[in-house]
């Protein structure tokens, strides 16, 4: 809906502006930035959004990826709101709400370190393994030791329930007669 307006803010203000029963509804010069800015600034939370609740492909292992990504986007916009000298008048509604989104989505990231499954969908994917942890950009390099605690916890919890798990009978063991020498 925001993309759609500001697109159309060429026809949208002079259309408004010969109606009188619409002026009230105009937007204001501020009001119009703040809708650009929120616009860019919300990308990122509809691509997250749209990637999460994909049926037709698993996307699990993508959850930590896109808490990074939405992390990144908060803290990219707050470093702007820092250098700048000169600030909107939105800026006081904005920096409030972002604070908001900040713990919002901390609550929620934090629930996927508890459960295995975030973590252990990214070690078993067969792309991902262990470079979503390793990553120059990624939160995980200032904690080299939670790299090795996911990875200790991992191969506990396949060794409990999978490694253990096939009952002696089936395992076959090759015998020599079956090498034909060439072993």
């Amino acid at each position: 809906m925001i993309q759609r307006a500001v697109d159309l803010r060429a026809a949208i203000d002079p259309w408004i502006a010969t109606k009188e029963e619409l002026r009230e509804f105009a937007l204001s010069e501020w009001k119009w930035e703040l809708a650009e800015f929120l616009l860019r600034f919300l990308e990122p939370f509809r691509n997250a959004t749209t990637t999460i609740q994909s049926t037709d492909r698993p996307t699990l292992h993508k959850t930590f990826v896109m808490y990074e990504k939405l992390f990144n986007n908060l803290e990219n916009v707050k470093a702007i709101f820092a250098k700048m000298s000169v600030v909107p008048e939105w800026f006081e509604e904005v920096r409030v709400a972002i604070d908001k989104m900040w713990e919002k989505i901390k609550i929620h990231y934090m629930k996927t370190k508890n459960p295995p499954a975030y973590v252990d969908a990214n070690i078993l994917h067969p792309a991902k393994k262990f470079h979503i942890f390793k990553k120059k950009d990624s939160s995980f390099t200032e904690m080299p030791n939670q790299v090795e605690s996911y990875e200790k916890a991992a191969r506990a919890r396949f060794n409990t329930l999978y490694n253990n798990s096939v009952p002696s009978k089936l395992i076959i063991e090759p015998s020599n007669s079956l090498n034909h020498g060439r072993l």
